[in-house]
């Protein structure tokens, strides 16, 4: 089973990254706990058996404060809106060939390796594997093939999100399986207790 690991992360830049946060803490102190959590990212996934592809917002950073390792491989996301950058992220490894495919953001402070190696195996038995965030999005998503549906016509970043994921796997007769519940660090109530 080739297995692709696909870590949407935006380019760490002032004033344009946690934007929610920000309208609390400041954007510096916004800045900064988004760079905790891409490390935080990539210390869950070091050491998965997966190629790991970090697409990033722009062009890949010079010297990013975290993906910096050579098990790690950049590229840039392409397409206007989520939908259509997560899609043409899968669609990239579906060309190559790849049979197992996940996607995680960089804002799950409680994402761990075990987590996302349970979601591989559960993709040997599902179609799909979705980690559900408390907020009514997801914090990671799976698939064992390329489902273009699964991100087109979605209300991106709004609590419905899960919703018509799973609805649309059911109405293309795909097996789900969800994963614990986990928050993203969306705004100040969810930062953790360091």
């Amino acid at each position: 089973m080739r297995r692709a690991l696909i870590i949407f992360a935006k380019n760490p830049e002032l004033g344009k990254v946690k934007t929610r946060l920000a309208q609390d803490l400041g954007q510096s102190e916004a800045l900064e706990w988004y760079i905790k959590l891409m490390k935080r990212t990539e210390a869950a996934v070091q050491g998965l058996c997966a190629e790991k592809t970090v697409f990033w917002s722009n062009a890949a950073p010079m010297h990013p404060p975290a993906f910096g390792r050579e098990e790690f491989e950049f590229a840039v996301q392409q397409g206007d809106g989520l939908g259509e950058r997560m899609k043409n992220a899968f669609n990239s490894f579906n060309r190559k060939g790849y049979n197992s495919f996940i996607i995680i953001g960089t804002d799950c402070w409680d994402l761990k390796p075990g987590i996302i190696e349970n979601a591989y195996q559960e993709l040997k038995n599902n179609d799909v594997v979705i980690g559900p965030a408390k907020d009514g999005g997801y914090y990671l998503l799976g698939t064992n093939d390329f489902h273009p549906e699964l991100f087109e016509n979605v209300e991106w970043s709004t609590d419905v999100v899960l919703e018509q994921t799973v609805k649309k796997c059911e109405k293309l007769s795909l097996s789900v399986k969800l994963l614990q519940k986990l928050s993203d660090v969306d705004n100040i109530y969810d930062l953790p207790m360091e």
